[in-house]
């Protein structure tokens, strides 16, 4: 089975009261954040790109079957005047020419669109020192064909399937990451907090569990509703979480707990 993790607040806190839930993170949220440190951190420094001999990342680099998998639209440089873009979640497609009226894929008309100007922005921000935020992928010897990708990010388990599917084929290095993201923590140990594995929840479920709490009239009178009794649930004396709170020793519970069993709501 798989688990999610929740962080408490132990002790004081200028924010926070003792025991609240302060942060919830599911699988998949763990899931993705090991997939992404596989496919994109290589993307976050130049000196890992990879770059083929034309200045971009090769079409078999990892991070663009990330992307396949998790954006909206992908958009490709025709030419000089035209670039194509597809609705990845249907293949359904349309070409765009510069400064001609379009119809995009969200249905949003009288877009337009400078190809050269477009694509000149972004190879520029692409080849920068240091620059992260953009991601461009051509062949080698072909400076013309230039693939990108934008819109909506998302990503579910079948996604995050996929990509793992990418991973193992091409670095073969699924079973340790595979491993790792099973049982990582999706924190680093710190002062003052607590981290407790429990049974798996959903991104709605997760945000359930962080609302704060309301008067009648709707303001915020404590940042958090729910919270988990450390010492009746889980069996913590005050001794030991005083040693988590002044951080000379951090506790990770790694035995799962039922979170209907520990989760309790403020009244």
């Amino acid at each position: 089975m798989h688990s999610g993790h929740i962080k408490l607040v132990a002790g004081d806190h200028p924010t926070f009261n003792d025991r609240d839930i302060m942060s919830a993170c599911n699988h998949l949220t763990i899931r993705r954040m090991a997939g992404w440190k596989v496919c994109g951190k290589r993307s976050a420094n130049r000196q890992f790109t990879g770059l083929n001999s034309s200045g971009f990342l090769p079409h078999s680099h990892l991070l663009k079957d990330w992307y396949m998998r998790c954006c909206e639209m992908m958009i490709e440089r025709l030419n000089e005047t035209q670039a194509k873009i597809t609705r990845l979640s249907d293949q359904q497609e349309i070409i765009v020419t510069t400064n001609e009226p379009y119809t995009n894929l969200r249905g949003q008309a009288d877009r337009y669109m400078h190809i050269e100007g477009f694509f000149g922005r972004k190879i520029k921000s692409f080849r920068q020192e240091n620059a992260t935020g953009t991601a461009l992928f051509s062949d080698d010897g072909d400076e013309n064909k230039i693939v990108m990708f934008g819109g909506r990010s998302y990503s579910d388990n079948e996604s995050m399937d996929e990509i793992w599917s990418a991973i193992n084929s091409k670095v073969g290095l699924v079973e340790e990451e595979e491993t790792t993201y099973e049982n990582q923590q999706p924190w680093s140990p710190e002062p003052g907090k607590l981290i407790v594995r429990v049974d798996d929840f959903s991104d709605e479920e997760s945000g359930i569990l962080i609302e704060p709490l309301l008067n009648e009239e709707g303001d915020i009178i404590q940042k958090r509703k729910s919270f988990v009794d450390w010492e009746k649930d889980l069996g913590l004396s005050p001794e030991e979480i005083l040693d988590v709170s002044d951080g000379s020793k951090i506790e990770h519970r790694n035995e799962e707990q039922s979170r209907d069993v520990i989760v309790q709501v403020k009244s």
